[in-house]
């Protein structure tokens, strides 16, 4: 009996947390599309490219977002997406190690101009959304047998 509770319990949040984090790349994508300018700025001031390169940078994350938001979104391509996803948020983690050991005053430019946060605190966040993925990626058997 517990045990196929936790089982329902596990499917519906590797279910839900999948539209969690295409929801929130989603949000990420407009709120950077909005503020564009920001997001080119953060990128010049990384000092991780050359500053001609910016604002293509820029709009590649936002069209990379919005392709993996509706990636998520869609049965047939949701397992590449969650790939993906990992691999992006990786990547963001990434970016907040080297902003916070290369003591760079850039925001992070996450959500435009919804808020600005600190290396820590964006970490934070795409670690969360990591577990996320990774709760969409375990797949749960579907013929999973309790034992009495």
């Amino acid at each position: 009996m517990l045990g196929s509770l936790l089982l329902r319990l596990h499917r519906s949040f590797s279910r839900y947390s999948v539209f969690v984090v295409a929801a929130t790349l989603g949000l990420a994508a407009l709120a950077k599309a909005i503020a564009l300018p920001q997001l080119v700025a953060t990128l010049d001031g990384s000092m991780l490219m050359p500053p001609y390169l910016a604002m293509p940078a820029a709009l590649i994350l936002v069209a990379w977002e919005v392709v993996l938001t509706f990636g998520l979104m869609l049965p047939v391509s949701r397992g590449g997406s969650l790939w993906c996803s990992a691999a992006t948020l990786s990547g963001f983690i990434g970016f907040a190690v080297w902003r916070s050991v290369a003591g760079l005053p850039v925001p992070c430019s996450c959500f435009g101009p919804l808020f600005a946060a600190p290396p820590a605190a964006s970490a934070a966040i795409c670690l969360a959304l990591l577990l996320c993925v990774y709760t969409g990626l375990v797949q749960v058997p579907a013929f999973a047998v309790e034992s009495t």
